[in-house]
């Protein structure tokens, strides 16, 4: 419903003016800047929250969230090797990030070099065996590859997280 989304973008839009003024009374609230963001994130004005999250990572650097909200911007902007220099800060920060890992190899999916994507997504199920998510581009990797047995095996492990997965 068109009207039902025009006033949730209006009350988000109400919180994020809200917040702006706390900032202005404490303006290192780190916290406050990456739920601005975020915010800008939810309406999908992505250069809004890149402005936000990129001041979080001037007042602190190693900010994880700031850092893997960035790199997704910039792979939405089909910035591909920016995001992977980040989500690789990110992975820096606390190497037990499945997220950054699984969103490496879809941003080298993305410009067709698919042994790296497979490498990363294999890194993240080392971490938690049960990423469907790595799996699943693991399969689509495999088939734009051309490797079907491959492919195939992917499939069926993502089928058994997602019965209707088909590649």
């Amino acid at each position: 419903n068109q009207e039902k989304i025009k006033q949730i973008r209006l009350l988000r839009e109400d919180y994020i003016a809200n917040l702006k003024k706390s900032l202005a009374i404490n303006p290192v609230v780190i916290y406050e800047i990456n739920k601005i963001a975020c915010l800008y994130l939810l309406i999908l004005n992505y250069d809004s929250a890149k402005i936000y999250f990129e001041h979080a990572l001037r007042l602190e650097p190693k900010n994880g969230y700031a850092i893997n909200n960035l790199a997704y911007i910039n792979g939405y902007n089909k910035k591909y090797p920016e995001a992977i220099e980040l989500y690789k800060s990110a992975i820096d920060n606390d190497p037990t990030n499945m997220d950054s890992y699984s969103n490496i190899g879809a941003c080298y999916f993305s410009i067709n070099k698919y042994d790296s994507a497979i490498y990363y997504q294999k890194k993240a199920i080392l971490i938690n065996k049960d990423y469907a998510s790595a799996y699943q581009i693991m399969a689509v990797t495999y088939n734009a590859m051309g490797k079907a047995d491959s492919a195939a095996k992917y499939e069926r492990i993502v089928r058994k997280y997602n019965p209707g997965f088909k590649l």
